[in-house]
């Protein structure tokens, strides 16, 4: 009996012991199941974390790039500004320039032919001067001549010889009147009316209007007023008046030989006004190798 207390007794002490190892072995394999589960989480947890950290790196490192991106996109900015400003600097230097060629070429064009235009006025003026002195010398060797060959001029036979020879002695006086005031001279050989001190017409340039204008128009008319006395004497005298010009060969061309005949017929309208008639009177231009070449006026007698 005692026996099988015991051994019932040791058998529930077996049971409990069984039971206590049960719940250890259970509490541990809880724990490790646990433990088995909570680590995945954890290094998911700490790839998570450690994710959060690049791209907070990464984040930064954007914000950097964006910041230096900025920084360049601003001095690209101010390379293209300053580019543009120093294009426009060039262009409108380059402007400036052949703005500056073409009025230095203008310049040196005007001066040019302001020299070409000084050289044809120096040239004029020489003539105008030699031309002075000749006439000087001529005046000097008609007052002698005149003294010497005065009484061969009722000998001759040319037109004014005839002509005078059949002038009363008042007429004659008349005519020697005139002569005597020095401005005409009856040139018998040449049968021509001589101006002693040429007409002067006012200087105009090739191609400018062809205007005859007297450069002194008081001896002008003054010399002109007595060729008319000396046809109102010659009283059936027919002359015709020649414009000549010292035009270079060069420039003879339309202009010049209306300039020489516009010449000849303001000569030959204020003849006129002064009292000759417009029958007995015509003008003729002879510009410079077709003439005289000299600047004058001559007077010839066509027709008695």
């Amino acid at each position: 009996m005692v026996h099988g207390v015991e051994e019932k007794h040791v058998r529930g002490l077996e049971s409990k012991a069984r039971d206590q190892d049960s719940d250890v072995i259970k509490h541990d394999m809880k724990e490790k199941a646990v433990s088995v589960a909570e680590e995945p989480l954890k290094l998911r947890e700490a790839g998570v974390k450690k994710l959060q950290e690049d791209l907070e790196k990464q984040d930064e490192r954007v914000k950097e790039l964006e910041s230096t991106l900025k920084e360049q996109s601003a001095a690209m900015e101010q390379e293209r500004t300053a580019m543009k400003e120093l294009q426009e600097f060039y262009q409108k230097a380059l402007e400036d320039s052949e703005q500056t060629v073409k009025m230095l070429t203008k310049e040196l064009d005007e001066k040019k032919e302001e020299m070409k235009r000084l050289k044809d006025e120096s040239s004029t003026q020489q003539n105008d001067i030699s031309d002075l002195k000749q006439r000087n010398k001529e005046l000097h060797e008609k007052a002698e001549r005149d003294r010497e060959e005065r009484p061969a001029v009722e000998e001759g036979n040319s037109k004014l010889q005839v002509a005078r020879r059949s002038l009363t002695e008042k007429e004659k006086a008349n005519m020697d009147k005139v002569l005597q005031g020095n401005l005409v001279e009856v040139d018998y050989q040449k049968d021509s009316l001589k101006i002693m001190d040429p007409i002067q017409f006012k200087a105009i340039k090739h191609g400018e209007k062809p205007a005859a204008n007297f450069e002194d128009e008081g001896k002008a008319h003054a010399a002109l007023q007595d060729v008319a006395k000396l046809l109102q004497v010659l009283k059936t005298a027919k002359v015709l008046i020649e414009g000549h010009t010292a035009t270079p060969d060069d420039k003879l061309d339309g202009w010049s030989d209306t300039l020489a005949q516009n010449r000849a017929e303001v000569v030959m309208k204020q003849i006129g006004k002064f009292g000759v008639d417009k029958s007995r009177l015509s003008a003729t231009g002879l510009p410079g190798k077709k003439g005289s070449g000299k600047h004058e006026v001559l007077i010839k007698v066509v027709e008695l």
